[in-house]
């Protein structure tokens, strides 16, 4: 549960033992340019120099262009696999291997419930930002690019691109979901401190207990690091097994995804 919204003043936050959760409040200025002046200030990254990153994509990829919201299931097929080389580059469980769990955001999609913002370099797309607007605010869930084309940033462009949609459209707020990475420190005017509330059933804290052994980051061998492996081995088996619904039955989107499924994750 989100318990307390917390300000950023300086894009650092020390979250204890919650969760953060950051957004931009645009209420804090009085125009766009004050927001870059202020994101600017924290990390010369920020818009200057992904300016210049936006320039050279143009230049060497192709003619780049930005849009708020695109209804195409192909450029969702690549992101979501985009997305699952990530998962398994850093050695976590791939919950887009599910074709069902791919179906469910295809179909979030189809019915409008999310907004597939996408930065294009010529025809090929290069990063996308899934997540659902409400009218008043942008919530961003899912995030993938190209990493082919990391040396551009293309994630971040795609974000400066979308903050400012949302700033355009008069929004209350862009909020970066869970995750404390720096990158969205750098743009955040408050976190949201995520934590439990209450006691949860003796069975889910024997869970979490186990997924705390297992998930010790500093154990790279040993019988932590094998049970891990083993853990991970295990959801992506399950995930890939996993059969879609009836749902979209017969629709192109649909089709893709069976496609797709038996080389999943596909290859460049």
């Amino acid at each position: 549960v989100a318990t307390t919204l917390v300000p950023t003043p300086d894009g650092v936050l020390d979250p204890g033992s919650s969760i953060i959760a950051p957004l931009v409040d645009w209420r804090c200025f009085d125009s766009f340019e004050g927001f870059v002046a202020q994101s600017g200030s924290r990390s010369r990254n920020a818009f200057k120099r992904h300016k210049r990153k936006l320039a050279k994509l143009g230049r060497e990829v192709g003619p780049t262009r930005f849009a708020a919201s695109e209804l195409d299931h192909d450029v969702l097929e690549v992101a979501l696999n985009w997305k699952s080389r990530q998962l398994r580059h850093m050695q976590r469980p791939d919950r887009f291997a599910s074709r069902r769990n791919r179906q469910l955001v295809h179909l979030l999609l189809e019915e409008g419930h999310l907004q597939l913002a996408v930065l294009f370099a010529g025809e090929r797309a290069t990063a996308v930002v899934l997540g659902h607007d409400d009218g008043s605010s942008f919530a961003a869930w899912i995030t993938a690019y190209d990493s082919a084309l990391s040396r551009y940033s293309p994630g971040i462009l795609a974000f400066e691109s979308l903050m400012r949609v949302c700033w355009d459209k008069g929004h209350r707020h862009f909020d970066f979901l869970s995750g404390g990475e720096t990158y969205k420190l750098n743009y955040a005017t408050h976190a949201w401190l995520v934590g439990p509330l209450g006691q949860p059933p003796i069975q889910r804290r024997m869970l979490n207990r186990a997924r705390a052994w297992i998930r010790d980051p500093c154990e790279h061998e040993g019988p932590r690091a094998r049970a891990f492996e083993a853990a991970r081995c295990f959801l992506d088996w399950r995930q890939s097994r996993q059969k879609m619904t009836s749902v979209g039955r017969g629709t192109d989107w649909v089709k893709l995804i069976e496609r797709n499924q038996a080389r999943w994750p596909l290859c460049d």
